[in-house]
Parts: structure tokens; C-alpha cells; sequence
């Protein structure tokens, strides 16, 4: 009986080359699922795009409301006054209802205005509050109806608990009824120390 024992390496001989993985015939990258490797591998990298812009989006719209825009005030050619927040504009045809409702010498330019532009105005929401007063929280003016707008500075924004925000002037500040401060300045002053 012969026992084969291994043979050693040769100096100077170098060892064979490991054989290279080929695929099979017939063997193609989808039936190796390569394919489907980068397929979820996009799949993911869209889902964590979607989830990033859905968080800046919540995240935008959220937080403006922690800090309001400016007071703007409008001034209508029928002499009514608006405060409040600009909200969004948009452009709409007025309805032959409300141009029956306007005062002859408003209707006329109306008319004209409407004319130019093709029958269609560009209107304008504004944020009033003051729900425990108008009943309305938005108020839609059409830019035909303005006449002045204006920014006032002593104008105050108050987030309430009941009825949301109250937009106007402070005439005075009181505590326990008795008048502590008058005017914008001291009115603020007084608050700033009070809050």
C-alpha cells in the first residue's frame, strides 16, 4: 500500500491562479438579482427625499405661525376699513351681484377696470379676526374696491384663548381696572415689563 503524501511547494514555482467566477450560460444579471439590488436601493433613496421634503414643508408652514407677517391696513373706496394680515391673492371674475351692489361711481370704474383686464380682478384675503366682533375670520377685498394701503405701525396682533387673534390699537392698558399705561409706547413698554 503507497500513501501519497503532499507535495511541497517549489521554490521559485508560483502557485496557480484561483479560477474567476463566470456565470453560467444562460445566467444573466437579473436572474442574479443585481437588478433588484439597485431598484430598492433608488426606491429608498426617493422615499428619504419624499421624507425630508414633507418635513421642511410641516416644518415651513408651521412655524409662520409663531411669527405673524406685517399688519397691513386697507382702505376701501366705500370707506370701510380692514386690518388684519395679508393671507394670498388670487385672481377671480366678480359676479354680476356684486357689481349690481356697487354704488354707481364705484361701478363705473369697476367696469373700466374689469374692461382692461378682460373681465377678470385680482382680489386680496385678508387675516381680520376679531371673530367675537365680525363673525369672520378672513375677509376677501377685490383690488378694484381699494383704495389705500397702508402699514401702520402702532397696529397690535393679540393671540387670544377664546375667539383666536384680535387685531387693532391699543388705547389703554389696565390691570385690575385701573389705567396703567396710554399710547403705542407706553402700551409696550408695559407689556414688555408685564410679560
Amino acid at each position: 500500500m503507497t500513501v501519497a503524501t503532499p507535495l511541497s511547494p517549489k521554490a521559485g514555482v508560483d502557485k496557480p491562479e484561483p479560477a474567476r467566477r463566470v456565470p453560467q450560460s444562460g445566467q444573466s444579471r437579473i436572474a442574479r438579482g443585481e437588478s433588484h439590488l439597485w431598484l430598492c436601493g433608488g426606491a429608498l433613496g426617493v422615499s428619504i427625499l419624499m421624507i425630508v421634503g414633507l418635513l421642511v414643508f410641516v416644518f415651513g408652514q408651521g412655524l409662520s405661525t409663531f411669527w405673524p407677517g406685517a399688519l397691513i391696513q386697507v382702505k376701501t373706496v366705500d370707506d370701510r376699513v380692514f386690518l388684519g394680515e395679508f393671507w394670498r391673492e388670487e385672481t377671480y371674475k366678480p359676479s354680476p351681484e356684486l357689481m349690481a351692489s356697487l354704488p354707481p361711481a364705484i361701478r363705473s370704474r369697476a367696469e373700466q377696470e374689469l374692461a382692461a383686464a378682460g373681465g377678470e380682478s385680482r382680489r386680496l384675503q385678508l387675516r381680520t379676526g376679531n371673530f367675537d366682533l365680525t363673525n369672520v375670520h378672513f375677509t376677501w377685498i377685490p383690488e378694484f374696491m381699494v383704495e389705500e394701503r397702508t402699514e401702520p405701525a402702532d397696529a397690535m396682533l393679540l393671540e387670544r384663548r377664546a375667539w383666536g387673534r384680535f387685531y387693532g390699537y391699543p388705547r389703554s392698558y389696565r390691570v385690575d381696572g385701573a389705567v396703567v399705561a396710554t399710547g403705542s409706547e407706553e402700551i409696550n413698554k408695559a407689556l414688555a415689563t408685564a410679560l
